[in-house]
């Protein structure tokens, strides 16, 4: 029974142990050789369509390499259509493991395990670039994907390709962009004396882009693009700050306006009241005026908190709200300020009428006092005579 559980300890132990004497070392670039990969044709940029080879070696780096690099599957991927593969797996101290494969753009090559290991695999691959999505742009030629090993252990082999319909179309875009903002700033009524700064440094930019692109240094006008139409989109953000800060700026202004001339109306209309005129329906009008008014008021609120934090999209949102809400008060206001002027006028023609009555027949009411004060002189100066001669 000893003997038994002795040999399933045994059996078990070996069990355990397999995954980890089966499990493959990890490896990374450190295990493998330098190798320059050959390139056809040499020039440094292709054209969308050219016809491309890559031969390249993937070698140990020391004779202690060779084993770690066998038992490994290695995964080679391309950008290039209609790819032709020829690979050939050379075992050290062995034999070769030669195919062809077409139309793949991944293929999986595996290097078995060999008593002395891996002495190298050459892979040659011919294709056509494909269409590149920008007008420059870096196609993948070969890049790989091994096994049990760091993702950066072989480093992706890359040409740079040039559209020049795209650059052409790109170049058109940023400059379209540009002459765009620049008619906006000329018309602009507010500082913009930052956004100007921005654009003409976009202008320089988009001028060393052309030279350089004449120059076939595509690297540098890839950047100088890239840097004008950076210094176009903060240009634009700037632009867009300022006009709705200014319009910001302007409808609290008016809203402060008005608020003055709901007081003045107010206080003529409790003055209108005092002399016993009807004006309930008007002070109702008022109020739904200054309701609107406290409506705006909150809106403007929101919008200083949001160009505060520099949420523009959200300020110009409510500032579109604010001017919607202002025009209906405006429209309010104008009928209020109608109503009241006739008020007003029907009270200066009352009074008027009056004046006008009061010159029509002063003369006769003039003549009339004149002669209510003579009858009372007289009465008064008889009174006098007839006690002086009481007196006498």
């Amino acid at each position: 029974m000893t003997h038994v559980r002795l040999l399933l300890t045994v059996v078990l132990l070996v069990i355990v142990s397999l995954p980890a004497a089966s499990a493959a070392e990890q490896i990374g670039k450190a295990n493998f050789a330098s190798s320059i990969p050959i390139i056809e044709p040499k020039v440094e940029y292709h054209n969308q369509g050219d016809k491309v080879t890559v031969t390249y070696l993937i070698k140990p780096k020391t004779d202690d390499d060779r084993k770690k690099l066998d038992d490994r599957h290695y995964v080679l991927s391309t950008e290039l259509n209609m790819p032709e593969w020829k690979i050939s797996i050379v075992y050290y101290n062995g034999g070769i493991d030669s195919f062809s494969i077409r139309d793949e753009k991944e293929v999986d090559v595996h290097v078995k395990n060999w008593e002395d290991g891996l002495g190298q695999i050459s892979i040659n691959l011919t294709g056509f670039i494909p269409q590149i999505s920008e007008w420059y742009q870096e196609v993948v030629l070969l890049s790989f994907k091994i096994s049990d090993a760091d993702e950066d252990s072989l480093a992706p082999i890359t040409v740079k390709v040039v559209d020049q319909l795209k650059f052409e179309m790109k170049l058109s875009e940023i400059e379209d962009a540009y002459m765009n903002l620049y008619r906006q700033v000329e018309n602009a009524t507010f500082d913009v004396s930052d956004v100007l700064d921005l654009l003409k440094g976009a202008e320089r930019d988009i001028k060393y882009a052309k030279e350089y692109y004449s120059k076939n240094k595509f690297e540098e006008a890839k950047d100088s693009l890239s840097t004008a139409k950076e210094k176009i989109e903060n240009a634009e953000i700037k632009f867009l700050k300022s006009r709705l800060k200014s319009k910001f700026e302007e409808l609290e202004l008016e809203k402060k306006d008005i608020s003055n001339e709901l007081t003045l109306i107010r206080y003529e209309l409790d003055e209108f009241e005092k002399r016993g005129l009807n004006v309930v329906l008007l002070k109702v009008n008022l109020s739904e005026i200054e309701e609107d008014l406290k409506f705006l008021d909150e809106t403007l609120s929101k919008i200083s908190i949001h160009l505060e934090s520099e949420n523009y999209p959200t300020a110009e949102k409510n500032i579109k709200i604010a001017e919607e809400k202002l025009n209906g008060v405006r429209v309010k206001l104008e009928e209020l300020k109608s109503e009241v002027s006739k008020i007003r006028a029907e009270q200066r023609g009352l009074f008027d009428t009056l004046i006008q009555f009061l010159k029509q027949y002063l003369i006769y009411i003039g003549g009339i006092i004149v002669g209510i004060i003579g009858v009372v002189l007289a009465t008064r100066l008889r009174g006098r005579r007839r006690k002086w001669d009481e007196l006498r």
